[in-house]
C-alpha cells in the first residue's frame, strides 16, 4: 500500500485479537469513534477560547461533530480526523499554551511532526506552521521556543526521508504514490502536472469538492457555505481577525495545492478533501455569524444544520449514497442521495451541478 503507517499504527492494537467479524468491526469502529469524540471536546476549546460565548461553543461543536464529512470519516478507516487531531492539538499549545509555558512548543512540535505519518500532504501544514512562529520568536528574540517546536518535525522529517531513499533510492515524496520513477518518467509526469493539465480542469476539481452533487460538502452540509462571506468579513476586518487568517492559510494552502493537481475523492464519504479543513470553514462561519449584520442570513445559518443533521440521519440508514467516486475514470454523473429524492416530476441531479 502506498498508505503511510499511521492509521496502521492507531489500529494495531486489533491485530492481536481473533474476533468474528461482526465485533471486530463495531469494536474497531467504535474504537475510532474515540478520536472523533476527542477532535470535537479539542474544537469546542478553540471556542470557548477564542469567543466566550458557551452557546455558541456548543452550537458549533454539535454541528461540526455530528453532520458531514466529520461524522462518517470519524468511524472510517481514512487518516483525515487523527491527522486533524494532531494539527490542532498542536495549534492550541502554540497559541493558547506555549506563551505561558516553553516546553509546550516541543509537545506541539511533537504532534505537528506526527501527521506527516498520516499523509505526505500534511506536510502543508507542518512546513507553514513551523515557519511562522519560528519566524514570530526568532523576530521577537525568543529562541528556545523555536528550536523545541522545530526538534520533532526536523527528528520525524529525517526519518521520512531516509525511508525514501531505503524504499524508493530518492528523496522524492511522489515515489510514495508512483514508485520508482526513470528520468523519462519524472519528466513526462512534471510536464503532464504543470502543462497539459488545463486550467479548466484544476477550476472544476475546486468546485467539485463544494459543489458536485455525488461529493461536493456543500450540498450535503450547507451550513458551511457562510465560510465564504465569513472570509469576506474577516479581510474587512483584517486589524481584528489578522491572525484567524493566518491560522486558516495552511487549510488554504492544502484546498488549492489538491485542486491544482486534480486530486479528487474516490470510494470514500462526501468532503474527503475538505475534512482535514473543516475546522477552518466552521472558524470563518462563526466570524459571519458574529460580524454580520443581517438577521435573516443569521437565522438562516442557525437553521440550515436541521437539514445537515437530516442529511447525516438518512445516509446512516442509506449507507450506499456516501460512497460515491468522481474521478477521472468515473463517468456516473448522478448523485444518489438526491436521486432518490427525485419523483416523476422533479428530476434533482438534473438540476443540480456535476463536474465529472
Amino acid at each position: 500500500s502506498y498508505h503511510l503507517p499511521g492509521i496502521s499504527l492507531t489500529l494495531a492494537p486489533f491485530f492481536f485479537f481473533t474476533l468474528s467479524p461482526p465485533l471486530l468491526y463495531f469494536l474497531l469502529r467504535s474504537f475510532l469513534g474515540l478520536f472523533g469524540a476527542l477532535l470535537a471536546v479539542l474544537v469546542y476549546l478553540f471556542c470557548l477560547r477564542l469567543w466566550p460565548s458557551r452557546s455558541l461553543a456548543i452550537f458549533s461543536t454539535l454541528v461540526f461533530s455530528l453532520s458531514a464529512p466529520i461524522f462518517f470519516f470519524s468511524f472510517h478507516i481514512f487518516p483525515e480526523v487523527q491527522a486533524m487531531l494532531l494539527v490542532l492539538s498542536a495549534l492550541y499549545l502554540l497559541f493558547f499554551k506555549a506563551g505561558e509555558n516553553e516546553q509546550a512548543s516541543l509537545w506541539a512540535g511533537l504532534l505537528l511532526g506526527a501527521a506527516i505519518f498520516w499523509g505526505v500532504k500534511y506536510a502543508l501544514f507542518i512546513y507553514p506552521v513551523c515557519l511562522g512562529f519560528c519566524a514570530y520568536w526568532l523576530w521577537n528574540k525568543r529562541f528556545r521556543p523555536a528550536l523545541l517546536l522545530l526538534a520533532f518535525p526536523l527528528l520525524f522529517q529525517a526519518m521520512f526521508f531516509f525511508y525514501l531513499h531505503y524504499a524508493y533510492g530518492n528523496f522524492s515524496p511522489n515515489s510514495i504514490y508512483y514508485g520508482m520513477l526513470s528520468p523519462a518518467q519524472a519528466g513526462a509526469f512534471y510536464d503532464t502536472i504543470l502543462k497539459k493539465i488545463t486550467l479548466n480542469m484544476r477550476w472544476e476539481t475546486l468546485l467539485d469538492y463544494f459543489f458536485d452533487q455525488r461529493d461536493g460538502l456543500l450540498l450535503y452540509n450547507p451550513f458551511y457555505f457562510f465560510a465564504f462571506p465569513g472570509l469576506l468579513l474577516a479581510l474587512k476586518n483584517f486589524r481584528r481577525y489578522r491572525l484567524h487568517l493566518l491560522a486558516i492559510l495552511p487549510a488554504l494552502l492544502f484546498v488549492f495545492n489538491h485542486a491544482f493537481l486534480t486530486i479528487r475523492a474516490g470510494y470514500c464519504p462526501q468532503g474527503r478533501y475538505l475534512a482535514p479543513v473543516t475546522w477552518a470553514l466552521l472558524l470563518l462561519v462563526v466570524i459571519y455569524y458574529r460580524e454580520s449584520r443581517n438577521p435573516f442570513f443569521k437565522k438562516t445559518l442557525l437553521l440550515l444544520p436541521l437539514y445537515s443533521l437530516f442529511v447525516t440521519a438518512y445516509q446512516v440508514v442509506q449507507p450506499f449514497t456516501l460512497y460515491q467516486p468522481t474521478t477521472h475514470d468515473t463517468l456516473q454523473r448522478t448523485g444518489l442521495l438526491f436521486l432518490q429524492w427525485s419523483n416523476s416530476r422533479i428530476d434533482l441531479p438534473v438540476l443540480l451541478p456535476s463536474y465529472i
